[in-house]
């Protein structure tokens, strides 16, 4: 015998009811785009029900659907579940910070400029922000060191 699924998904202060003829028809996929619709989201958001120590169980792919729908079946002989779900808006992720690091200041010689690197959280390239001011044309060249900052060859003073 197959157990009718009743979902009762609320939104702020409006409630839905999505209803499957069996647990194998519930798909995350299915569930999350019907609940959109219903509720006329556009921005991704989340779903979760409460268990019974209050805490919230996300539901992010079909196992967590099934598994929500084994949580919320008190009886095994019972000819309905209904499962419970509440909706959150997830936040749109902010743009990475721009942090500012500046290499060790190299100990005082007109003849070379410090440069600072601008670095973006998350990526691995810097950039110099500032260009070096020109060396002596004895420059000293130190192959096989490279800046910790921006990963190119020393130069003068190191």
């Amino acid at each position: 015998m197959d157990v009718l699924v009743i979902v009762k998904a609320s939104y702020r202060q409006e409630l839905r009811r999505v209803k499957y003829s069996k647990p194998s028809d519930v798909s995350f996929d299915d569930l999350y785009s019907k609940l959109a619709r219903l509720f006329k989201i556009n921005d991704p958001f989340k779903l979760y029900y409460l268990d019974g120590d209050e805490d919230e169980i996300t539901i992010t792919d079909d196992g967590d659907i099934q598994e929500a729908i084994d949580y919320h079946n008190g009886s095994v002989e019972a000819r309905q579940v209904t499962v419970r779900l509440m909706l959150k808006r997830v936040k749109s992720p902010s743009p990475p910070a721009t942090v500012k690091h500046a290499p060790p200041t190299p100990p005082s010689n007109p003849n070379t400029a410090a440069t600072s690197h601008t670095v973006t959280q998350g990526s691995s390239q810097n950039v110099p922000t500032e260009n070096a001011a020109p060396h002596n044309k004895t420059e000293v060249v130190h192959y096989n060191v490279i800046c910790d900052a921006c990963t190119n060859t020393i130069k003068g003073i190191r």
